[in-house]
């Protein structure tokens, strides 16, 4: 769409003969990605996120990362690539505020490379800026979130949202999500899916088959299993065992 001389800005879509993504893609650049339509899931170094139109994926220079989608690829996003020397704050993801939707809507109608810049510096400053304002903990809350810990481990083989996990441990889900994430550094679906993993790690070690293993633990099929053990783990659950 645009580019200066310390960013670059770009629409991404899935085209109408995608037949699947791949195992494995690398960030060369630091990339702020804004979701604009849709949902889809990235596993990346830190943890896999779930995207969508509330929050941004920061991709770090040189991380590798994998995408997956639950419903083919309809998700639309808005990308902002830093061409210099700058680095995204250390974080895989980050929550959309309104200022961060401001500055995105400037950068997608910027008509020079002066302005490109600008606006980007200005997004990479209030990225910078979000993590200071995450709700304060206190051992109240610390409490909480180990409930939902603790529901999210006994409830391994099926499928939870976050309305109910908040209603488990009597909170709303904004409430939650955001104090979850200030915690423990992960979002409960990327927590859920660290636990299912070392589970899984734990049975293979036993002798039960991918496939037995898969079911066990909550993932719909071999395939997710492997996909998802590989991205956290570094080898196929089957190489594993």
């Amino acid at each position: 769409m645009a580019r200066g001389s310390l960013a670059a800005v770009a629409t991404f879509a899935h085209g109408e003969h995608w037949d699947g993504d791949p195992d494995e893609e690398i960030f060369e650049r630091p990339t702020a990605i804004f979701t604009t339509t849709g949902t889809w899931t990235i596993h990346g170094r830190h943890e896999a996120v779930d995207a969508d139109e509330g929050v941004v994926v920061l991709g770090h220079r040189d991380e590798s990362y994998g995408c997956s989608h639950r419903a083919g690829p309809v998700d639309r996003t808005f990308c902002v690539t830093i061409l210099g020397d700058y680095e995204l704050p250390d974080y895989a993801w980050l929550p959309r505020r309104a200022l961060l939707d401001r500055i995105v809507g400037s950068l997608r109608s910027c008509d020079s490379p002066l302005r490109v810049d600008a606006f980007a510096l200005t997004l990479l400053a209030e990225l910078y800026e979000l993590p200071a304002r995450a709700p304060r903990v206190n051992s109240q809350r610390r409490k909480l979130v180990a409930r939902a810990q603790e529901h999210l481990a006994e409830n391994l083989d099926r499928e939870l949202t976050l309305v109910e996990l908040a209603r488990a441990v009597h909170t709303s889900p904004f409430h939650l999500h955001r104090l979850f994430s200030a915690v423990t550094g992960m979002t409960p679906h990327a927590y859920r899916t660290q636990l299912r993993v070392d589970r899984a790690c734990e049975l293979l070690r036993d002798g039960w088959t991918v496939g037995e293993t898969a079911l066990a633990v909550g993932f719909r099929s071999r395939g997710q299993l492997a996909r998802v053990f590989r991205a956290r783990t570094g080898v196929q659950p089957s190489r594993y065992a």
